[in-house]
């Protein structure tokens, strides 16, 4: 069985984290949840993302498959954790826009990626200072050493 799948999105980066995960797939919840990965690939047309099209843009790490809260039909694969990818020419698996594939056969190394924790409310493992100053600093467009976090107990 495959460790990843493959989605060619038209949604952005920041909309992709805002919701949890990669939304509207039509995928079949038992094979999916066999896997590790989720890889973003971009779908130019009619997209707001930057990236070119059939390039991979960002890369998470599944934590489950869930019904599409807006159909049900379909499915939300959500991640825990996310990275960037700068992969051009990544898509190259026709129309069909979910595909199954190993990370390696993909030229990925998970190693090689700052994955950053999802969003509080979308991840399922306790959040770090230094991972929330990280995802702060990222959003923000600062460095983390602009990122003063103060916890008060009371």
């Amino acid at each position: 069985m495959s460790d990843t799948i493959v989605v060619f999105t038209r949604k952005t980066i920041e909309q992709i984290v805002n919701t949890g995960g990669s939304r509207a797939c039509k995928i079949r919840p038992a094979n999916a949840r066999k896997t590790t990965y989720l890889v973003c690939a971009r779908n130019a047309q009619g997209s707001c993302g930057r990236e070119a099209h059939g390039a991979g843009f960002l890369i998470g790490r599944i934590t489950d498959i869930v019904s599409d809260p807006d159909d049900v039909s379909r499915h939300l694969i959500q991640i825990g954790k996310w990275g960037r990818l700068d992969s051009p020419d990544l898509w190259k698996f026709g129309r069909n826009p979910v595909h199954f594939a190993e990370l390696c056969d993909l030229g990925i190394d998970p190693r090689s990626i700052d994955f950053i924790p999802m969003p509080y409310g979308f991840q399922t493992t306790p959040l770090t200072i230094a991972e929330a100053k990280r995802g702060l600093a990222l959003a923000l467009g600062v460095s983390t050493d602009a990122i003063n976090i103060t916890i008060r107990l009371t």
